[in-house]
């Protein structure tokens, strides 16, 4: 008889040989932070939809140079929604996606205001799902998960976006945990990280653990980020023309 996953994770005193491999990662689960444990252990609700939401919109904003605009674009939201769920994303991706996004700011520069946020959330998206996969879609089925891109706009769009990433797609585990914060500053971003917080089904002294971690990792930024600059390549406009 096949053990479940539960039982597996909570048999160490019977089994100390024994080790539980999350599948995210296909590594043991004693390797990975708690913090991290946490984040993937969250399903993909309507916070967390909003999360990604707001934060891609934010970034384009940015790009855009205007204020962040707080209020959501129903379009997107049924956009993001429907390529998530077409597409089965798991959560471990959606970080990815977020991470993605995060070190493409800097360099990120919009030439087309038309379908803006669908395609740096696609870009980003495409890219964290081929690089954290072995089996995924292929550009004809992303086209058929977005109902408005076809195959050629997909390749078009993760080009441009692994242009802007120079083709580096690897991660750290610390650059991961980076993603639940929104990078918005001031209430704003602490609204973003108590959303995505509340998803969290936590115990008190968990929860006390995770605002203390809260407070270093904000701390660790600056620690974290490390790699080498762009090339001057790298730094190319993300030309978003329309479809």
């Amino acid at each position: 008889m096949s053990s479940s996953w539960s039982d597996l994770s909570l048999s160490s005193a019977s089994s100390s040989s024994w080790s539980a491999i999350h599948p995210a990662s296909q590594a043991d689960l004693s390797t990975h932070s708690p913090e991290l444990l946490a984040l993937l252990d969250i399903q993909l609700s309507l916070p967390v939809l909003q999360y990604v939401v707001d934060y891609i919109s934010h970034s384009v904003d940015e790009a855009f140079g205007r204020s962040p605009r707080f209020r959501r674009s129903r379009r997107f939201t049924s956009f993001v929604s429907t390529v998530l769920s077409r597409a089965e994303i798991p959560l471990a991706t959606v970080l990815v996606t977020l991470h993605y996004v995060t070190r493409a700011r800097p360099q990120l520069t919009i030439a087309v205001s038309k379908y803006a946020l669908e395609r740096v959330f696609l870009g980003a998206l495409v890219c964290a799902a081929k690089y954290t996969n072995d089996s995924t879609l292929k550009n004809v089925h992303w086209g058929m998960c977005t109902g408005i891109f076809g195959t050629g706009d997909i390749g078009r769009i993760e080009r441009e976006f692994l242009e802007v990433l120079d083709w580096e797609l690897g991660f750290t585990e610390e650059e991961l945990l980076r993603a639940r914060q929104s990078g918005v500053a001031g209430r704003a971003g602490d609204a973003f990280d108590d959303r995505l917080e509340s998803c969290i089904d936590i115990s008190p002294l968990q929860a006390e653990h995770s605002r203390d971690w809260r407070a270093r990792s904000r701390a660790v930024v600056a620690a974290v980020e490390r790699r080498k600059p762009l090339s001057a390549h790298a730094r190319l406009t993300l030309c978003l023309s329309s479809p």
